[in-house]
């Protein structure tokens, strides 16, 4: 034998095997799942990621699924509430098929009619979720009041054993992913925010109202507390200082004329602090003080009552 027979015999071996290989095995990529199917009867569990080895068609088939995570949106419909409102809700669910075999049994079909299946499913169980639910749970202004969290978690707990039991499906996460109201209701759920809120705002100046009346009364009180004690003390001063003045005014009877003359030189003294010149005629008689033409004696000092009053001489 040739070394070219050799090589062809080779090549034929060789494309022999591959053949063989291709009718006999088949390649599970890491985002599916096989379904081997033998004579019509499906195998008990589906085969994983891999490589592996069958018998040719038509004594085995093989079904390959997605099992990477799936989306999908439900309707948005217009739903009732517990407390008889409506409310329009849309919803998502992400989700992946968890056994071949079910899903196979149950939809045997594709994702599409897999997805057409379980939004069938999802819409009767938020249906049934949010009529058990009040709308100040879905729709309020009050904080702390709106629920969804605890109403997707409400629609996952019923959705994900019923989808894993009839169609073999695994749910990942369910979520509110729009909700709203009918214009009407709208309509009407602003008109009763609008009234509560003027509501509030008339309670809110009639309490404002009444705390600053407080604060004036409260203040008038205080002043004339003040006052009050302002004119006690005004009246025990003046009190004291006629009762001070009286004793002075007692001397002074006592000295009239004395006292007197002092009156004229104090008054003297705070009239020329500074330089001053007086120019008179010593033939007038000076009315301011008397004194200027000669000054005053002892005697008159003594014995006039008014020194104001005695010409000049």
């Amino acid at each position: 034998m040739t070394g070219k027979n050799v090589l062809r015999v080779v090549v034929g071996i060789i494309i022999v095997a591959c053949l063989l290989l291709v009718m006999f095995s088949y390649q599970v990529r890491q985002n599916e799942l096989a379904l081997v199917e033998t004579l019509g009867t499906l195998a008990e569990t589906p085969a994983g990621p891999g490589l592996h080895f069958r018998l040719p068609w038509p004594i085995q088939r093989v079904t390959k699924y997605d099992h990477s995570i799936q989306h999908f949106e439900s309707n948005y419909s217009q739903l009732q509430t517990k407390d008889k409102q409506a409310i329009l809700l849309g919803v998502y669910v992400c989700w992946r098929i968890d056994d071949p075999c079910v899903y196979r049994k149950a939809i045997a079909g594709d994702l599409h009619k897999g997805r057409q299946a379980l939004n069938t499913l999802t819409e009767g169980i938020v249906g049934a979720v949010v009529s058990g639910t009040p709308m100040d749970a879905m729709a309020s202004l009050e904080p702390g009041a709106v629920k969804l969290e605890q109403m997707e978690q409400s629609i996952f707990s019923q959705l994900e054993p019923t989808a894993k039991a009839e169609y073999g499906v695994q749910i990942m996460r369910v979520g509110v992913k729009r909700s709203s109201l009918p214009q009407s209701v709208s309509e009407n759920v602003m008109t009763n925010i609008t009234s509560q809120r003027q509501g509030e705002a008339r309670n809110a100046l009639a309490n404002g109202a009444a705390a600053a009346d407080a604060i004036a009364s409260q203040a008038e009180a205080l002043a004339e507390q003040v006052l009050s004690f302002a004119r006690a003390r005004a009246q025990e001063i003046k009190a004291r200082g006629q009762a001070s003045a009286a004793s002075y005014y007692k001397r002074y009877g006592e000295e009239e004329a004395f006292a007197m003359f002092l009156r004229r030189l104090e008054y003297l003294k705070n009239t020329m602090k500074v330089n001053s010149m007086f120019i008179l005629d010593g033939s007038q008689y000076d009315v301011s003080h008397g004194w200027f033409g000669a000054p005053p004696s002892a005697s008159s000092v003594e014995t006039d009552a008014d020194p104001a009053l005695t010409p000049s001489k």
